[in-house]
């Protein structure tokens, strides 16, 4: 479930501190309480710091080659059919909160604070949402992971981006990429026209165009037999984050208010 998210929050803080934070269909002011905001932010670093002890274990264990500790990690924080089959059904939520390398902790990490600075901006959203939000995402996208890698039968009459041709099983998966795809679908829904910039891009585009974007990439190479990235479980959390915006968030404004003007206005 790795993904390397390059995006640059840049405008994120001086808009929040601007007088108006102006966005599609719903104004914003800065003037969500220090409480809110301050309480939303500590939510978000608390995620962060769960994504640690497991992260830091499996760097001890690299470095002392401890074989041992590794197979235990692999076993209790990665989610495979194997695991399931064997009982292991907390390994949903586990592997969400489990990385091996650098590169795959580091950039989760950073979306995580981005998005979760997004939800935190606009008022309204309590820890309590971004808690059930966060880890609905982990069991959403661990539901998506295991869907599209159960064994099935493969079809050598069809190709196509979307069709399962001759696809191998993903062993196992970990890390926060689809809990985080959970908060970036319910940010974007709330606030879809607040810029932001995405690597190699030059220049800013809005919060709905960078979403659009992964998503597009995911759906692309849901079945690329040479990515060892899980798109479904991208895929899988990005739905469960727009569902809970359509249930939870919808009143706090963004798209559904932009919906239901074009609806009146005819």
């Amino acid at each position: 479930m790795s993904s390397t998210p390059f995006f640059s929050q840049f405008s994120l803080l001086d808009r929040a501190n601007g007088p108006i934070l102006s966005t599609l269909g719903r104004s914003y002011s800065s003037g969500p309480s220090y409480y809110s905001y301050g309480s939303v932010r500590a939510v978000i670093w608390i995620l962060i710091g769960l994504n640690v002890p497991i992260f830091a274990m499996w760097q001890q264990a690299k470095a002392t080659n401890d074989r041992r500790a590794d197979q235990l990690l692999r076993k209790y924080c990665t989610l495979s059919w194997d695991g399931i089959k064997q009982g292991r059904y907390y390994t949903t939520l586990t592997s969400a909160f489990a990385h091996q390398d650098w590169l795959h902790f580091g950039f989760n990490m950073f979306a995580l604070n981005t998005f979760g600075s997004v939800l935190a901006m606009a008022g309204g959203v309590s820890p309590a949402k971004v808690i059930g939000l966060a880890l609905g995402s982990a069991f959403a996208s661990s539901a998506a992971f295991l869907w599209h890698s159960k064994p099935i039968e493969r079809d050598r009459s069809r190709r196509g981006w979307l069709v399962a041709t001759e696809r191998e099983t993903i062993r196992a998966g970990l890390g926060a990429s689809g809990l985080v795809s959970g908060l970036a679908g319910a940010a974007t829904l709330l606030m879809p026209s607040l810029r932001m910039q995405i690597f190699p891009i030059p220049i800013a585009i809005p919060l709905w165009g960078v979403t659009c974007i992964y998503a597009a990439v995911d759906a692309y190479f849901l079945n690329d037999t040479n990515s060892n990235i899980g798109h479904a479980a991208h895929l899988g959390g990005l739905a469960f984050g727009a569902v809970f915006y359509l249930f939870e968030l919808r009143k706090l404004g963004g798209v559904w208010q932009i919906a239901r003007r074009l609806v009146l206005r005819r």
